[in-house]
């Protein structure tokens, strides 16, 4: 366990953009670098039990808090299917995509 890097906390989704958290004081995202994403979200009805998207973001800024223990990342989404852009829209609008 020793030396293992503790997962991100996610903040804020929707369909423009994601900003991941830490109180990890050797936070990994770089400002201007794109990353590649998997999200599962679980759905309650219907045969499909979850549901993945997948996409890049870009890092847009980096926030850090005054004594540096606290980080987090504003990403911007390079690349997400049209189909996935209205599902995370619709997830945290509560509202249809038109």
């Amino acid at each position: 366990v020793q030396g293992r890097v503790k997962p991100f906390t996610i903040l804020y989704v929707d369909h423009e953009r994601i900003v991941f958290g830490s109180s990890n004081e050797n936070f990994m995202l770089s400002e201007g670098s794109e990353y590649a994403l998997r999200m599962a979200f679980s759905i309650g009805n219907g045969p499909v039990m979850k549901r993945e998207v997948f996409a890049t973001c870009a890092v847009s800024r980096i926030c850090r808090s005054d004594d540096g223990h606290r980080t987090c990342a504003d990403c911007i989404y390079t690349s997400l299917q049209e189909e996935d852009r209205r599902f995370l829209y619709e997830k945290a609008t509560k509202k249809l995509f038109i």
